[in-house]
């Protein structure tokens, strides 16, 4: 399976404890080995990624939920603005059309209303190869 195809993923990330944090999120195929993922620049999993890199992906359900027998891909994440941004930013508007729009409209008008301060952050994730 490739997971760029997966509606959500459930993308763990580490606290310096080492604790995995899992959290279901939408992806995007970006090329043969790398997949983007669109979060604001304020959110754990920003803030753990710049600490420690390492990342898995797995398809999950809207609520996170990993099926026991679902591949889990490991790789390597960069936190990206300005083109990179723009890149991962394109393909979730191509892969969920309609959802990524009004939910990036809805983010917009929170932000004018003083209910946001955050931006978006693209998460570029170089997988390591095959799913374990």
């Amino acid at each position: 399976m490739d997971v760029a195809q997966a509606q959500y993923v459930a993308a763990t990330t580490f606290r310096t404890s080492g604790e995995p944090v899992s959290t279901p999120v939408w992806i995007t195929g970006l090329d043969r080995d790398r997949v983007g993922i669109v979060t604001a620049e304020g959110s754990g999993k920003v803030a753990r990624l710049r600490r420690d890199p390492r990342i898995t992906l797995a398809p999950c359900d809207v609520r996170g939920r990993v099926d026991p027998a679902a591949p889990t891909f490991s790789g390597v994440a960069d936190v990206v603005t300005g083109p990179a941004y723009e890149e991962v930013r394109a393909g979730m508007a191509a892969k969920y059309s309609w959802q990524y729009r009004l939910l990036s409209g809805w983010n917009k008008v929170a932000g004018l209303l003083g209910r946001s301060r955050d931006t978006e952050v693209g998460i570029v994730v170089t997988l390591d190869g095959e799913p374990t």
